[in-house]
């Protein structure tokens, strides 16, 4: 029987530089007074979610943001210090277990203050409630105006229950902010409100591109997101100085097979060789989140030249033609994403391929493919 695998080993794999990440909190980070939130969810953007949660921890951020339950609770497993809020709705039960475990979430319902409220009877435990407002959004959270409304309906427990007040913005990586303004204005309203109940919360709204592009909405708490990664968040929204992409993915050349004119590769044939050619075989497929449609648009880079991706992408491999100027041998690493000598792929080169963004193709980097931590 085989031993113990070593965790890293495979022949496609992503290289997460720590001290890139390290250097974009710095550039990213407000500094105090204002507080900063890593966003970790989606398997931290694709890049491990507890490896990066403990890095972050140790680079002093203030609170790691999650979307889900299960994702709160990993990092608690791996005792990672931080408070940590979840950021999307929560039901009945998952209130419960983060009024347990301490873990700070959203509400914006009476309901949910009631559930809180049992949960901390039953346990013991304060909550710790940020009050969503939906200042455009309509996603979740209360509207501004029944602000007021809401808190009235709550008692004085339900009131000391309240850590925060939070919102998001849905446009500030857009040409202009003038939605964004909108927001904030909006949102400081609310602010405005829930003093008058002698609240004094940890009020956020700012999210990546509005942590760059918005200085007055640093508030209390910034978000920081895709950002962090070193990812602009769109077009409109370039990174500061210094900011540089942290994540790496590559394959290793499995094989490569001399191909004769008229001679099809993959499955179908869905391409056929109209000259002589070298084909390399790599250890990627869609199953490890490289996408197999549209045909045709994937290319690798090997040895620093632009390689185009033949046929299909398969489940576990696919397969790349190498021009007779590339010395490529199985063995050599060929870059799905990242820099190879001049040439660079990025995630929103990707992105474009595939028809979606570049939040998209980093998280669904999957699992199987391993992480490897380089300093």
């Amino acid at each position: 029987m085989m031993g113990p695998v070593e965790p890293v080993y495979r022949s496609s794999w992503c290289d997460i530089d720590l001290t890139a990440f390290r250097t974009n909190l710095d550039r990213l980070r407000p500094g105090p007074p204002t507080m900063a939130l890593l966003v970790v969810k989606a398997n931290a953007y694709g890049h491990g979610l507890t490896q990066i949660a403990a890095e972050a921890a140790a680079a002093g951020i203030d609170m790691l943001g999650v979307a889900t339950i299960g994702e709160a609770d990993a990092l608690l497993a791996a005792r990672i210090p931080t408070p940590i809020l979840i950021m999307c709705a929560l039901d009945r039960r998952e209130i419960e277990l983060a009024v347990e475990h301490e873990i700070h979430f959203l509400a914006w319902r009476p309901e949910q203050f009631g559930w809180a409220a049992h949960a901390a009877e039953r346990t013991g435990r304060r909550p710790r409630i940020h009050v969503e407002i939906d200042t455009g959004m309509a996603r979740s959270g209360v509207a501004p105006a029944d602000l007021a409304h809401l808190l009235d309906s709550l008692s004085t427990d339900d009131h000391a229950s309240i850590v925060g007040l939070a919102s998001h913005f849905f446009g500030a990586d857009l040409e202009t902010t003038g939605s964004a303004r909108q927001q904030l204005d909006a949102f400081q309203q609310s602010v405005t409100v829930a003093a008058k109940y002698d609240l004094r919360p940890i009020v956020h709204i700012a999210n990546s591109p509005g942590t760059i592009r918005l200085p007055d909405s640093h508030l209390g708490l910034v978000r920081l997101g895709i950002a962090a990664y070193g990812i602009p968040p769109s077009e409109h929204t370039p990174l500061p100085d210094g900011v540089r992409p942290v994540l790496e993915w590559k394959a290793h050349i499995t094989n490569i097979t001399e191909v004769a004119p008229g001679h099809g590769v993959g499955y179908a044939w869905r391409y056929v060789a109209d000259t002589h050619q070298r084909v390399a075989t790599l250890a990627i497929g869609y199953a490890d989140g490289f996408h197999r449609h549209p045909l045709g648009v994937n290319v690798v880079l090997l040895h620093g030249a632009r390689c185009p991706v033949v046929g299909s992408v398969f489940m576990d491999q696919c397969l790349v033609r190498v021009p007779e100027s590339v010395p490529a041998q199985v063995g050599d690493p060929a870059v799905l994403l990242g820099q190879d000598g001049d040439a660079v792929l990025t995630a929103d080169d990707l992105a474009e391929r595939w028809g979606t963004n570049s939040y998209d193709v980093i998280s669904g980097i999957r699992g199987r493919v391993p992480r490897r931590y380089v300093r």
